[in-house]
């Protein structure tokens, strides 16, 4: 930025042709603003109008390379005026996001009481209850019918314990065996000692 203030100087310097130049005190165009764009599009404009004060008073190579400076300033306040576009465009663009992630973020948390509130009702926890009591039931049996076919290639007290454990971890047999001792004490003879 400093550059184009000494070009500019170095032109007003240089086509006065040695005599002394009166130059119009230029007003202080540069108004308070928000972005770095629009104080640098400011400047630029700023830039613009002093080259165009600078024109009558240099001679025709002076003035010919204040225009080319002025068709830079048309140029970097379009590229300016492109960037504050794009800016503009990012920043709705960003706005689109926030709204997005505050949707996003609200329907999170109303799927989380939705489950919060299935998870505390008494259905969730019937069912919790007997998914694990069919897993045990499974559990058991496998155990029962892993024992079953170990024991009874294991010899002596330990084939023998191996085939009662395995006896009891079946709960099958546990209601079949309450029935039968059920069963067989009432059905036993009165004299017989138990």
């Amino acid at each position: 930025m400093k550059l184009w203030l000494l070009s500019i100087i170095v032109f007003l310097a240089g086509c006065a042709g040695g005599g002394s130049v009166r130059v119009d005190p230029v007003p202080d165009s540069l108004p308070e603003v928000g972005t770095g764009i629009a104080k640098t599009q400011a400047h630029v404009e700023s830039a613009e109008r002093l080259t165009k004060q600078a024109v009558p008073h240099a001679n025709v190579t002076g003035q010919a390379l204040l225009g080319g400076v002025s068709a830079e300033h048309g140029k970097a306040i379009e590229s300016l005026a492109e960037a504050e576009a794009a800016l503009a465009a990012s920043e709705l663009e960003r706005g689109k996001l926030e709204e997005q992630a505050q949707d996003l973020a609200e329907e999170v948390e109303n799927r989380n009481r939705e489950i919060a509130k299935v998870k505390g009702g008494w259905g969730y926890r019937l069912q919790q209850f007997v998914a694990r009591l069919f897993w045990l039931l499974v559990a058991l049996t496998v155990g029962h019918f892993v024992l079953g076919a170990v024991a009874p290639f294991v010899a002596g007290p330990a084939g023998a314990f191996l085939a009662k454990a395995g006896v009891l971890l079946n709960p099958f047999a546990w209601f079949q065996s309450a029935r039968d001792n059920f069963f067989f004490r009432k059905k036993a003879p009165k004299d017989c000692p138990e």
